[in-house]
């Protein structure tokens, strides 16, 4: 196996791990412990946060993704690199706590009726966002050391780990809500120190300057690709995030709450391609910077073929089984089945795309997905407006389905008209088939009891899916995958 194939295997395991230790904390504990408002409360925080830390990075992360490869040297210790990247960080806090600053009041008048809650824990925005804006500064410097899961285990698994054993300590009655809260924000703290001790121990962590060996071209670089990082950092994160706190605005706390446990289900989908990305985008740099533009394409045409795959079954599983999820969840909890069902798709479009926003993003042309993304941002927004008053929460995912259906088309026109690159073949409308056809024969077996319909179908679908596509032939990687899985289960002779 490559890099790729072996990180991105590695990494979904950690993503479907913490998926599942999600699960049991947002799906299953959060609605019997936690009021609506209570678990609106603490995803539109971190929503919120996620969105200031995207201004906070002063767009350092595409820098990072981009420029790195021409910093890279183990000998120099990467030439001063996370030293600027630290400086960065430190500016970047000091501007997001200067807006928030002069947002607060705002913010607090337009929730004090709906969502008093909100406005009783909104300083918790303050430590909230200095977590994650370390975290994801010292995550993507990892990453680009060819570290693509720690970051990934820290984040999925310890983090919800941690969310479980407050939850539980918070259920037997063992704390009140404010002290979870405070613990809430401080567990997110963890990853940012682990991946710091960690780069500490193997002798990576050195904030030793060397601005000498930024030339006036590459500091003309750095400036540009970090004001275009910006706005593509902003956008990225209005798809998960923007919406969550629109409905807070339309609808309160509670349909918030609702709508993140539905949410959560659509983004169970896209585990596999965030673990792909993770690794992706650092090869992908060092290609551009290689001149290596048939290894691009390669990528560009594996990650679209076999990400379609991976999001095609699991779209399928979930809407198979959308009857055992609203079994488990409570009554008030039924408005999210649409949620569930745009979100996913919205996924599988994403999917379907690979890996051609880091394309853009790494090369030389990465100024004209920003431009893109303006229009995004507003595209996103003026839907929500459009959608949320007439559907309520479905209108959300609505809007962002849509949305994401927009933005792929520009996406897959820009690299054909730039580059000539054409990831899809007759495989793309094979694939549509044979998920269309195994989620059809799904329907003939009859409902049962939660588990075993749950076991039995899933199973029926993940058997009849990948049979099917092992026999077409159309994915050596998925191939590869399926005899490895065959090899850990059949029996020894």
């Amino acid at each position: 196996m490559g890099i790729i194939q072996r990180q991105s295997i590695k990494g979904s395991i950690y993503l479907y791990v913490g998926a599942c230790l999600g699960f049991l904390n947002l799906a299953i504990l959060a609605p019997k412990i936690f009021t609506l408002d209570q678990i609106g409360l603490t995803q539109v925080l971190v929503s919120m946060a996620t969105i200031f830390v995207q201004l906070g990075t002063l767009g350092f992360n595409s820098v990072t993704a981009r420029l790195f490869p021409y910093f890279r040297s183990d000998k120099n210790k990467h030439n001063g690199f996370l030293f600027i990247q630290t400086m960065v960080g430190l500016v970047g806090f000091l501007v997001v706590l200067i807006v928030y600053y002069f947002l607060r009041d705002l913010l607090i008048d337009r929730n004090i009726e709906k969502s008093a809650l909100f406005t009783q824990y909104i300083d918790l925005l303050i430590p909230l966002i200095l977590f994650l804006l370390v975290h994801t500064l010292m995550d993507s410097y990892n990453r680009v050391l060819y570290n693509a899961t720690f970051g990934t285990f820290l984040r999925e698994i310890v983090v919800r780990l941690g969310n479980l054993a407050i939850i539980l300590l918070f259920h037997f009655d063992l704390i009140s809500f404010q002290t979870y809260l405070y613990l809430f924000v401080a567990i997110l703290g963890i990853p940012p120190l682990m991946i710091s001790l960690y780069l500490y121990l193997t002798g990576k962590l050195s904030l030793r300057p060397n601005l000498a060996f930024i030339d006036k071209s590459m500091r003309k670089q750095m400036i540009d690709v970090a004001i275009f990082g910006i706005i593509a950092g902003m956008s990225g994160v209005a798809l998960v995030n923007i919406d969550k706190y629109m409905i807070t605005e339309y609808l309160g706390l509670s349909a918030a709450g609702i709508y993140s446990i539905a949410f959560y289900f659509g983004t169970l989908i896209i585990l596999p391609s965030r673990a792909l990305s993770k690794i992706s985008v650092t090869l992908l740099a060092q290609s551009w910077k290689d001149n290596d533009v048939a290894n691009i394409a390669s990528i560009y045409r594996k990650s679209c073929l076999n990400q379609y795959i991976v999001g095609g079954l699991l779209f399928i599983l979930l809407v198979a089984n959308l009857g055992n999820i609203f079994q488990i969840l409570p009554e008030e909890f039924g408005s999210g089945r649409g949620v569930i069902i745009f979100i996913g798709l919205a996924n599988v479009l994403n999917m379907l795309s690979g890996v051609s926003m880091h394309i853009i993003g790494t090369s030389a042309y990465y100024r004209y997905q920003n431009y893109w993304m303006i229009l995004f941002i507003i595209l996103i927004v003026s839907t929500n407006i459009l959608f949320i008053p007439v559907l309520g929460m479905p209108g959300a995912a609505l809007a962002s389905l849509v949305s994401t259906f927009i933005l792929t088309i520009v996406k897959f026109t820009f690299l054909k008209w730039k580059f000539g690159f054409q990831p899809y073949s007759v495989a793309i409308p094979i694939i549509t088939l044979i998920a269309g056809g195994t989620l059809a024969l799904n329907y003939l077996i009859p409902e049962m009891a939660f588990w075993p319909d749950l076991v039995l179908r899933s199973a029926f679908i993940a058997i009849v899916f990948s049979g099917f596509i092992y026999m077409t032939g159309i994915s050596a990687e998925a191939n590869s995958i399926v005899r490895w899985a065959f090899n850990l289960i059949k029996p020894n002779r």
